[in-house]
């Protein structure tokens, strides 16, 4: 089946039982899943993935992710992550980890593999939790905000975890594993230093009474205003750039550029929704 066929069958698919869901007061996205797996090779094997599949999902989750980072706010998912919002995020990585390095130790599995399986279970799809709270209109909520700020943090401790898992060599020494284990932090502390720094930054020339505005305002001028939307792309995909280099994925980086664009000091106010 050709490319166009297949979206064609997998938006009408996912479309009727979203509906199909929604009646029931059910959220859209579990019934789109579900025509995902029953159109696919696990139920009716009718929709097979392809390469260029892949990309038009890998472009859907960045268009969910710029549209849920430009409704909210940096600080506060940065908010969220402190105090209780960060006791939670230990909590809910911790017990479907430990849950599934207990499940992997019943059916004894190598450390590997039960390292894995702890990390998969533990992990958290940020994109469907993003999709699902704005189905259920509760994204500029203070659970959603926790949510997001949780799904987050999770989803680098996992990275984090699963880089050191993968990079540890065959026959690991003491000193293989503390250089592993130096670069893995080292790439997490650049991370959190470089979102850090950024929204400190922003903060300085706000009580400078210094708005950051005029970059985007003068490329405007150059451009068009035609080109506020390109401007928003270019800067949230340096971000997720950044942060697929530290070993991150694509989406977390691409997040927190999308809150920056929200930001009152640095972005116009077309860019402000």
């Amino acid at each position: 089946m050709s490319l166009l066929s297949s979206l064609l069958v997998l938006i009408v698919a996912a479309r009727l039982f979203g509906k199909i869901f929604a009646k029931y007061n059910q959220p859209e996205l579990i019934g789109e899943i579900l025509a995902g797996i029953l159109l696919g090779p696990a139920v009716l094997d009718f929709i097979q993935p392809t390469a260029a599949l892949a990309g038009i999902s890998e472009l859907a989750v960045f268009l969910i992710i710029l549209s849920a980072g430009l409704e909210m706010r940096i600080g506060d998912v940065l908010g969220a992550m402190r105090g209780r919002g960060m006791i939670l995020a230990v909590i809910s990585f911790a017990i479907p980890f430990l849950s599934g390095v207990a499940v992997a130790q019943i059916f004894e599995l190598d450390v590997m593999r039960t390292v894995f399986l702890g990390l998969c279970i533990s992990i958290t799809a940020l994109p469907v939790a993003v999709k699902l709270m704005q189905n259920m209109n509760i994204l500029d909520t203070r659970i959603a905000r926790y949510a997001i700020a949780t799904a987050v943090v999770n989803d680098v401790a996992a990275l984090f975890v699963l880089g050191i898992v993968l990079n540890v060599p065959s026959q690991p020494s003491f000193a293989l594993v503390a250089s592993t284990l130096s670069e893995a932090t080292g790439k997490l502390m650049l991370l959190a230093v470089g979102v850090l720094a950024f929204n400190w930054g922003l903060e300085y020339l706000d009580r400078r009474h210094f708005s950051a505005q005029v970059i985007p305002e003068r490329l405007v001028k150059i451009f068009g205003s035609e080109a506020l939307f390109g401007i928003v792309i270019l800067f949230v995909l340096a971000f997720g750039s950044a942060s697929e280099l530290l070993g991150f994925h694509f989406v977390i980086g691409a997040f927190f550029g999308a809150l920056f664009s929200t930001n009152d000091t640095f972005s116009p106010p077309g860019m402000r929704i």
